[in-house]
């Protein structure tokens, strides 16, 4: 499992946010929304990304911590997003 990783879960998306150093027993990650279900885009926050030709929002504010075990099905890496999905993350904690 890499930072950046997509899996599937059974009814959504979701992207690994913490780097492999850290064999965890739990993993950070954030769901990826698709524009409907982004009531009100929140400046900076929910980078936009594409996996397989689908527009997904990533939504940092609902980062979560799950236990690694429901992380089965890896269904793309997001690792070209790494400036935008950091730069989100930087803003939730840092304010900048």
């Amino acid at each position: 499992m890499n930072q950046f990783d997509v899996f599937q879960l059974d009814h959504l998306k979701v992207i690994v946010l913490q780097h492999p150093f850290a064999e965890t027993t739990t993993v950070v990650v954030a769901p990826l929304l698709t524009k409907s279900q982004v009531r009100k885009p929140i400046g900076g926050l929910l980078p936009e990304v594409v996996i397989d030709g689908e527009p997904l929002f990533v939504d940092i504010p609902a980062l979560a911590g799950i236990k690694r075990s429901l992380l089965r099905r890896c269904v793309g890496n997001l690792d070209s997003e790494r400036l935008a999905i950091m730069s989100a993350l930087d803003l939730l904690f840092s304010g900048f």
